[in-house]
């Protein structure tokens, strides 16, 4: 038995859908990361105490988001040439 994944011609068709195909895996992973961040707040805050979350929430929560943000504008422009 062979699996055959379907492919998606980008370059033919409506391009408001063909963008919505990039858009959603992006908002999608945007939406989960936010969403750990925001538990990982909530935890540390109740159980460890408020220096931990400064620690945590602070500075090194938008080192993440940049990193997170870079990670994923390069492999946007990746996709482009590739």
């Amino acid at each position: 038995m062979r699996f055959h994944a379907s492919r998606s011609d980008i370059l033919t068709g409506t391009i408001w859908k063909q963008i919505l195909i990039f858009f959603f895996p992006i908002l999608f992973g945007t939406f989960f990361q936010q969403l750990y961040n925001t538990v990982d707040a909530v935890i540390v805050g109740n159980f460890v105490g408020k220096e931990a979350l400064g620690a945590v929430g602070g500075s090194t929560g938008t080192l993440i988001n940049l990193l997170v943000g870079f990670v994923t504008g390069i492999s946007s422009g990746a996709t482009v040439v590739i």
